[in-house]
């Protein structure tokens, strides 16, 4: 089991959560505005705290990048001499803080990324990361499965974003579209055990010309408006993942023996011990 925990939900996630996660993926570093390697103010505290709550068997990875987050990872990338710098000073702060890998995120933000960019950056980061004993993810689209097949060997896991992504009924990936997105990434020749599933912890809606009201709710949010049964999926126009459907996912994945599940993020969620969590849907479908 993986989960995303922002820094921004740090005093909302429930940290019990934390000693059951077998990966954790903490959201985020980026480079400043020119490229530049930088620890923004809390960002060494929140590994701190996250070190002391989890298992000693588990995995720390501090993500490099997200959606905004990939905007000054372009001018890091583009200049030879900051990309060098910038690899070096990130194996340099896992290794001075016991953190176990990095978890490469680089998003279409503001531009697109090309093929050859991202290829070239996995390249060089899984060369330096491996060389010194660390771990090393890469987050990617489902519709990325030619790429993710390319470069599988270069990292330890490939993390496919599978979630804010809606059918032609409004649906956020459902259990059909989900085992697509597997069966692609399997047939394309890579590994099973490499392969980690994401799913959403929160409900999106379509986008509507003229329409101000929310995109998305967290899905605690969900919760408090309408205390939803476990075979609901829909709050309105907004769909989400409820208990049944993440267990179904959870059953299919290891049925298909996939590496794992991974929830987009986990503060989310509603406390662990809530007949609600989506965190608990998953543990208990697991036998954990």
């Amino acid at each position: 089991m993986a989960a995303y925990l922002p820094h921004w939900g740090m005093e909302r996630v429930d940290m019990n959560s934390l000693k059951y996660l077998d990966i954790i993926y903490y959201f985020s570093l980026a480079p400043d505005q020119d490229g530049l390697f930088i620890v923004p103010e809390g960002r060494i505290s929140d590994l701190n705290t996250i070190k002391a709550r989890i298992r000693s068997d588990a995995l720390l990875f501090v993500v490099l990048g997200g959606w905004y987050e990939s905007e000054t990872i372009f001018p890091m990338f583009a200049d030879p001499d900051k990309r060098a710098a910038y690899i070096s000073n990130l194996v340099q702060f896992c290794i001075e803080h016991e953190i176990d890998g990095v978890y490469l995120d680089w998003e279409g933000y503001p531009v697109s990324v090309s093929s050859q960019d991202r290829s070239i950056l996995t390249s060089l980061m899984s060369d330096s990361l491996r060389a010194n004993g660390l771990f090393f993810s890469i987050a990617m689209a489902p519709s990325d499965v030619v790429f993710s097949s390319g470069i599988h060997p270069l990292v330890d896991f490939i993390n496919v974003m599978s979630y804010g992504f809606l059918d032609e009924y409004g649906n956020q990936v459902p259990l059909t579209m989900f085992e697509d997105y597997t069966y692609e990434h399997v047939n394309a020749g890579i590994p099973r055990d490499k392969i980690i599933k994401g799913v959403p912890f929160y409900a999106k809606r379509p986008y509507i010309e003229r329409d101000t009201s929310p995109r998305t709710y967290i899905y605690s949010t969900i919760v408090e408006l309408a205390h939803p049964l476990a075979g609901v999926n829909n709050y309105g126009n907004y769909s989400f993942n409820g208990r049944s459907l993440i267990r179904s996912k959870t059953s299919f994945l290891i049925e298909n023996d996939i590496g794992g599940i991974m929830a987009w993020e986990l503060s989310q969620d509603v406390a662990l011990n809530s007949s609600y969590s989506l965190f608990n849907a998953i543990l208990e479908e697991a036998g954990r």
